[in-house]
């Protein structure tokens, strides 16, 4: 039996770099957020609420990146398919 390599798996490279360009735009931002929130509440002992402010913060920032990189995937998935059907 011969193995053929599948080169129907075009969307898996584009898709792990989706994924991984998601991950990063929920993690950075919540751990900058919680070192500058760690490293607030010691400067000015507010314990815990400069922490607290500063995650919420990078979290909506995490949530504003994340919509906005999502609208411009739907945009480039959209555009790709109707190229496909004119095809």
């Amino acid at each position: 039996m011969s193995h053929k390599l599948n080169t129907d798996n075009n969307w898996l490279v584009p898709a792990l770099f989706m994924l991984g360009k998601f991950a990063g735009l929920i993690v950075f931002p919540v751990m900058v957020g919680v070192i500058i929130g760690i490293y607030l509440d010691i400067k000015y002992k507010t314990d815990p609420w400069l922490f607290i402010i500063s995650v919420g913060i990078s979290f909506v920032f995490s949530i504003i990146g994340l919509s906005i990189n999502t609208f411009k995937e739907f945009r480039k998935i959209e555009k790709q398919i109707k190229e496909q059907r004119e095809k």
